[in-house]
């Protein structure tokens, strides 16, 4: 309900604050102070940079003030000619500099050559743990001193963004240097535009829009107490800036905070609201495709990379991670990542818990898939710790890239480890649960046209062997893999029985042995006749990333789905989305 023009309410602030998704936040590297997670910076931001818009006042007022007058004397007015003339000049050369700053931020070479060629390893040390080299020790553990948010220097806000040079300092200290422009910075200027709207409507308030990152190799649990303390920042941020200014006399009860997050900035904010003892001091939530109890698609990058179809997916895939090797490095020890693979209380697009499937046929018919039976509910986190079959969640030699060839001795503590992040997972959703802020709306996309995955699906490519036609699914062994491959990666691996395997060895060593002293023989080594499957697409209405359901069966919160127009990082770049979150905002 809105507030009519004459009313007498105490002056207040309402902060909007955005809590971005898993890597939306630009994190750098505490030591050195270099960025290293803000990849193709600019890659998509085609308006005036910082640096041009300063530049336009600055021409604007130089052509102002060189302009004749009428009482102007003879030599006044050629001079000011020379001067309109030269400024002229100046503007060339300008937007010859701004097509350069341009340039660089399309090709963002800067920022992403740290990952585009980089292997497990180096991707490891980036952000993981910097001791990670390649033949050198064991990392077992994620040093969580590695790295910090990363608020944005001066040059980072002339290049990359469009936040003019008098609200640099401004917008610094309201986060907004710490998430990533390209998906977010649209958001944060158009909430800022609204401001009018907002005070029209309730007269005497302001409602400045701030933003929290945070380092999401780490907890979300971690995240929430970052949002809680960085609220308490921002409430005292305001009141000095009230002092100085207004001095409307506010006090900290006068300042309430609304929380407008994005993916798993859901999981962040809820952590808060939860863990951190926050949702007193928040008035009202909203979450944009938020993957409630997790996603599949988790899974399906530790097997097969990064998700990505077409050119520009290979180029994706090619930064985020081209294969399990790339993505296992990095996912196997980020908390908050493995936070994201489905929980006890996970349900897909038709309502159902069950989700990792195996298909047999070599027509890919949906309706001859089989369950793979791997203890939904609380049983679910036994199988994350599971190592031993030939679909669990990780393959442990890709948790240790240091060690190249890895002996099953040589994995023992990288499996523990993993293992204790699991049953940290497995704590922290039960502590999460299905608990929302009281004041909570859910937006999500069920797009028939970016499909998401809600389950996922293992199948035939070519035809059973002999012997898997009667070997139990989970006794099927591996005999080959793409886990280091670099193109069109689908995370194919080929299988035996267990019979099978065994023979192809005893020949493979028979091979060996007639080969010990280099005689050349006519044959070739003997190879398996196996099986390949791969998993399957997306099948599901959502975002690309997030499936309709999760945002559809949440109780107790009001759930808004809509035919989102941008994909799951762009989510609040669609118009529709937009208005309904206005609307929310106006409620």
């Amino acid at each position: 309900m809105s507030c009519n023009a004459d009313c007498k309410c105490r002056k207040g602030i309402v902060a909007l604050v955005f809590v971005p998704g898993i890597m939306g936040t630009r994190l750098m590297n505490k030591k050195s102070g270099d960025s290293v997670w803000d990849p193709a910076a600019g890659g998509k931001f085609s308006g005036p940079s910082s640096t041009a818009m300063e530049l336009k006042a600055e021409r604007e007022a130089e052509l102002a003030a060189a302009q004749a007058d009428d009482d102007d004397g003879f030599f006044e007015g050629i001079g000011k000619w020379f001067n309109r003339k030269w400024i002229g000049i100046k503007e060339k050369g300008r937007g010859i500099a701004e097509t350069g700053r341009k340039y660089r931020t399309k090709a963002a070479w800067p920022r992403i050559k740290d990952l585009i060629f980089a292997g497990p390893v180096q991707r490891k040390a980036l952000l993981v743990n910097g001791k990670t080299k390649k033949k050198g020790d064991p990392i077992i553990d994620r040093d969580d001193h590695l790295l910090v948010e990363d608020p944005g220097t001066d040059k980072y806000f002339r290049v990359y963004t469009s936040v003019p040079k008098s609200q640099m300092e401004l917008k610094k200290r309201r986060g907004w240097g710490e998430v990533l422009w390209d998906s977010y910075g649209p958001l944060l200027r158009y909430l800022e535009s609204k401001e009018p709207l907002f005070k029209r409507l309730y007269p005497g308030l302001q409602f400045p829009v701030f933003a929290v990152g945070y380092n999401w190799m780490r907890s979300n649990e971690y995240a929430g107490k970052r949002l809680k303390d960085k609220l308490e920042e921002f409430r005292t941020q305001l009141l000095k800036e009230d002092k100085e200014g207004d001095n409307l006399g506010l006090t900290k009860d006068d300042i309430k905070f609304v929380v407008i997050s994005h993916s798993m900035g859901g999981y962040a904010s809820r952590a808060g609201f939860i863990l951190s003892g926050l949702e007193s001091q928040v008035e009202a939530v909203i979450h944009g495709a938020m993957p409630t109890h997790g996603s599949p698609s988790t899974y399906f990058q530790f097997r097969c990379g990064a998700v990505g179809h077409g050119a520009v997916g290979q180029v994706v895939k090619m930064v985020l991670g081209k294969n399990a090797a790339d993505t296992t490095a990095i996912l196997g020890f980020c908390q908050g990542g493995l936070e994201l693979m489905p929980n006890k209380l996970y349900v897909d697009a038709a309502n159902k818990g069950e989700w990792l499937f195996v298909n047999k046929d070599p027509a890919k018919q949906t309706d001859k898939r089989e369950l793979l039976q791997i203890g939904y509910g609380s049983g679910i986190y036994d199988f994350y710790r599971r190592f031993d079959a030939w679909y669990s969640l990780v393959q442990p030699p890709l948790l240790a890239p240091e060690l190249g060839t890895s002996t099953d001795e040589q994995l023992i503590e990288h499996k523990k480890a993993f293992t204790k992040r699991i049953t940290d997972c497995e704590k922290f959703h039960d502590q999460l649960a299905a608990n929302f802020h009281a004041t909570t709306t859910l937006l999500y996309s069920n797009n028939p046209d970016t499909k998401a995955f809600d389950t996922c699906e293992w199948q035939l490519q070519n035809s059973l062997t002999p012997g898997l036609e009667t070997a139990a699914v989970e006794h099927w062994q591996v005999i080959g893999d793409e886990n280091h491959d670099w193109l069109s990666v689908k995370g194919e691996v080929k299988l035996l029985s267990r019979s099978e395997l065994a023979e192809h060895e005893r020949k493979l060593k028979s091979w060996m042995e007639q080969n010990r002293y280099g005689h050349q023989h006519a044959h070739m080594p003997p190879r398996a006749q196996s099986a390949s499957f791969r998993l399957g697409s997306e099948t599901a209405k959502g975002d690309g990333t997030v499936h309709e359901g999760a945002g559809k069966y949440p109780k107790g919160v009001q759930t808004i789905g809509l035919v989102a127009t941008q994909d799951h990082q762009g989510f609040y770049n669609c118009p529709d989305v937009r208005e309904l979150m206005l609307g929310v905002l106006q409620s």
